[in-house]
């Protein structure tokens, strides 16, 4: 690997939008996430797996979602696979935990 491509792919792994670069932590040890699947006939067991211990530190979270993206300051798509529905929210003081999504099918 040359220099510059190893310089790219760092600069890629860290995956944070400009918008909130300098405004939220995202991977620190002190954020907590909660994971949110949408749970129906077509949950994988990959993503039950993770609903299993719902709550992740934010230094544990690239490891567990490579592919992960941001997409507020309190929301990150995780892409555990391709046509991914599930998501992680921000553990504030004010959340108060829902009782799953069920998607009806009609």
């Amino acid at each position: 690997m040359t220099p510059i491509t190893v310089i790219e792919v760092v600069k890629a792994k860290n995956r944070i939008p400009d918008a909130y670069r300098h405004t939220f932590t995202f991977f620190s040890r002190h954020d907590r996430w909660v994971y949110h699947a949408v749970f129906d006939e077509r949950q994988c067991n990959t993503c039950y797996q993770f609903t299993r211990y719902p709550v992740y530190q934010g230094n544990h979270l690239r490891a567990l979602f490579p592919w992960l993206m941001i997409t507020d300051p309190n929301t990150i798509e995780v892409w555990v696979h391709p046509n991914c529905r599930c998501h992680l929210h921000r553990l504030t003081s004010d959340y108060v935990p829902t009782e799953p999504e069920y998607e009806v099918k009609r």
